[in-house]
């Protein structure tokens, strides 16, 4: 009986113990469980604390990249500024520099009465008083540089392409035109290839003489072709021809040898 009373008492704390060990062993697993959560949640916050931080860099770097574009559109006007400066408007006296070809006496009227109509008339439609300066064609670009190198140019000139005169432009003595053609109808149509063409490094120092690229041409009787039953040339032989019969079979049937096949200017330029 002693034996089995006591084998009963080791089997109730056996069973004791177990229920301990068991217990311990669930309050472990809460613990694990607890920390595991308060981990994620550390993790979590982390996250989003990194989160807030990266919106905040890009929020700042979208300010810095806006006041860069502000610092650069105010860079870009300071320079457009630079390369326009203010016209004075209140000044109404202005020198005129201009070639005068050299037969142009002889071969115009160039009578006082009709040189200060001309000039009367510039001044009313301008608002200007001008002086005209004018300089044998032959020798004008000779002088030209001779008054730009003794600081006594006028202030509009024709000028040319020497050394002299580019020389001068770069070190400001004439003005970049560019800036201000498109405020202008008849100088803002000049086209930007020949624009380019007569800019020094990107300056435009004078308003090109721009012309057709094809100004030079041929006209021809039509009326005489169709009385000499020909067709328009259409290559040179062909417009051989038609000198050849306007001067030879007599294209406006009078019966007199009196008609010529090409007239041209004593201009040799066209050929």
């Amino acid at each position: 009986m002693k034996k089995n009373e006591m084998r009963r008492i080791l089997a109730a704390a056996l069973a004791s113990g177990m229920a301990v060990s068991l217990a311990a062993c669930g309050g472990g697993g809460e613990t694990s469980t607890t920390a595991a959560t308060t981990a994620a949640a550390t993790t979590a916050a982390a996250t989003t604390a990194a989160t807030t931080a990266a919106a905040e860099t890009t929020a700042a770097a979208a300010e810095t990249t806006a006041a860069a574009a502000e610092t650069t559109a105010a860079a870009a006007e300071t320079t457009a500024a630079a390369a326009a400066p203010e016209i004075d408007t209140s000044f109404t006296n202005i020198s005129v520099g201009l070639p005068l070809v050299s037969n142009a006496i002889s071969e115009h009227d160039t009578s006082e009465e009709l040189y200060q109509y001309v000039v009367n008339f510039l001044n009313d439609y301008t608002g200007m008083n001008v002086t005209w300066n004018f300089l044998d064609d032959d020798a004008y670009y000779d002088r030209l540089d001779m008054d730009i190198i003794a600081g006594n140019v006028s202030d509009v000139v024709v000028a040319g392409n020497s050394a002299t005169f580019l020389d001068a432009a770069q070190n400001g003595l004439f003005w970049d035109l560019a800036p201000y053609l498109d405020e202008y109808e008849n100088l803002g149509a000049i086209p930007e290839a020949v624009r380019a063409n007569a800019s020094l490094n990107g300056k435009l120092y004078g308003l090109p003489r721009s012309r057709n690229l094809g100004r030079n041409g041929v006209g021809w009787r039509v009326d005489w072709l169709e009385a000499l039953n020909m067709d328009n040339p259409e290559d040179v032989d062909d417009f051989y021809d038609m000198l050849y019969a306007f001067t030879y079979d007599d294209p406006d049937g009078n019966g007199v040898d009196d008609t010529t096949g090409l007239l041209i200017c004593n201009y040799s330029g066209y050929w």
